[in-house]
Parts: structure tokens; C-alpha cells; sequence
């Protein structure tokens, strides 16, 4: 597999928004709507609100918005994935279709009722995906050494003892993430620069280290995330 086009950025969402503009408006073209799937924490917020000023009203509309993995808590919780993406962008989207994660009940129960949804109205996996990545190499919820990274046939899998609070989590499967027509990860700081360069010489011990995109496939990092990649000068932004 080719490494990832990596960009080196000062401000994250001003490369990794035009990017995610192109990624949908392309797709859209292609096909007729998009479906695009959002990773939580801080790091995408600066991107999505660059969204909900600068993607066109014309491809709103065509966009359907889930999550790349969610906590199970109430989607007005502090830590609900789908909570942080409404206040940063979606509220100020209204065209935009959403489909949350976490659908209430027990972990296996919500787990299967996404599973559903991935199969009904998101039938045929997601177009975009923007993921972040943690110091452990850790993509979604998708952590090192646990079941869910090894799932084939499941498309969501469900995570009952995730390493970060709280522990009971739901995340896209890898065949789901490596079959996106374009994936774009976000990275800042110096604690991820460790496990950013082993995933980029392919260690598959690490969640990152495993993805495999078969689209485009981007790394938009900051100067301390990539200072163990291969030099290259800091993109506008």
C-alpha cells in the first residue's frame, strides 16, 4: 500500500476543509449524495465549523452525516460524539440527514440497530470519512489489541471495555473504513508523533498501522504530530 498524501499545516481545518469540500462535492457529483463519517474530540472541531461556513448550499443538501464511532451516552451528553458535531456545524446545516450511533438500549442492541441502519439507508458503506488518531495508534474506537479491530463481517462493532472512558463504545470496522472512496485523518501534537511514524512504516500492531484505504488518503498534521515523517513545508494554513 502507498503511504498517505501527507500535508504538514500550521491551522488543521484550513488544509483539511477545502479537502473534505473537494472529497464531498466529488462524490456528490459521482453519485448523487454523499455519505460522510465524522470522528468526535476536539481535534475535527476547527474543521466542521470551517464546514458550516464554507461548504455550498447546493451540496448540503445531498449529505448524509453519521459518525466513525460514538460512547453510549444520550446524544445530548457532554461526551456524545453526534452533541459536539451539531454545536461545531450540523445545526447550522439543516439539509443535512443524520444518523446517529448510539440509539439507546444495551451495548449489543444499539450495536445491531446501526447495524441495521448501515445496512438500510447507509447500504453501500461510506463515501468520506475524517478520522482522528490517538497516541496509542488508536482509530475510532478501534483500539490496539482488542476484538473489534480484528471484525470482518460486522460492519459497526461494539466495545464494552474501551481503554478511554467511558467504556462502552460503538466504531465502524476496518472493511468498513478501507472501502471509503476518500479518508482524511487529523493529528496534532507531539504525543501522537511516535505512533504516526510506526503506522506510516506499516506496523500492524497499531490500529492506523492496519488501515488501508483503497481511495484517496489523506494526513493533515500539525509541525509536532509529523516531526518523525518525511520532511516537507508547512501547507497555507
Amino acid at each position: 500500500m502507498s503511504p498517505p498524501t501527507l500535508h504538514r499545516a500550521r491551522d488543521l481545518a484550513a488544509v483539511a476543509g477545502p479537502l473534505l469540500r473537494e472529497a464531498i462535492e466529488e462524490v456528490v457529483a459521482a453519485r448523487g449524495r454523499c455519505r460522510l463519517a465524522l470522528s468526535g474530540g476536539s481535534t475535527p472541531g476547527g474543521t466542521l465549523r470551517w464546514l458550516a461556513d464554507n461548504l455550498s448550499e447546493d451540496t448540503v443538501p445531498h449529505l448524509d452525516v453519521t459518525f466513525v464511532d460514538e460512547r453510549a451516552v444520550p446524544q445530548d451528553h457532554p461526551d456524545a460524539n453526534v452533541r459536539l458535531a451539531r454545536a461545531a456545524w450540523l445545526d447550522r446545516a439543516p439539509g443535512v440527514t443524520v444518523y446517529p450511533m448510539f440509539l439507546g438500549g444495551t451495548l449489543e442492541e444499539a450495536r445491531a440497530a446501526f447495524e441495521a441502519v448501515l445496512r438500510g439507508p447507509l447500504a453501500g458503506g461510506v463515501d468520506v470519512v475524517l478520522l482522528g488518531a490517538g497516541p496509542d495508534g488508536h482509530i475510532g474506537s478501534l483500539f490496539p489489541g482488542q476484538p473489534a479491530l480484528d471484525e470482518q463481517q460486522r460492519l459497526c462493532a461494539a466495545v464494552a471495555d474501551s481503554p478511554k472512558p467511558p467504556p462502552e463504545r460503538l466504531t465502524l470496522t476496518l472493511p468498513v473504513l478501507d472501502a471509503a472512496r476518500w479518508v482524511i485523518l487529523l493529528a496534532r501534537g507531539e504525543n501522537k508523533a511516535a505512533a504516526l511514524r510506526r503506522a506510516w512504516d506499516g506496523d500492524a500492531s497499531l490500529p492506523l498501522g492496519r488501515l488501508a484505504p483503497r481511495g484517496h488518503y489523506h494526513w493533515v498534521l500539525d509541525e509536532a504530530a509529523a516531526q518523525s515523517l518525511p520532511a516537507g513545508p508547512p501547507e497555507d494554513g
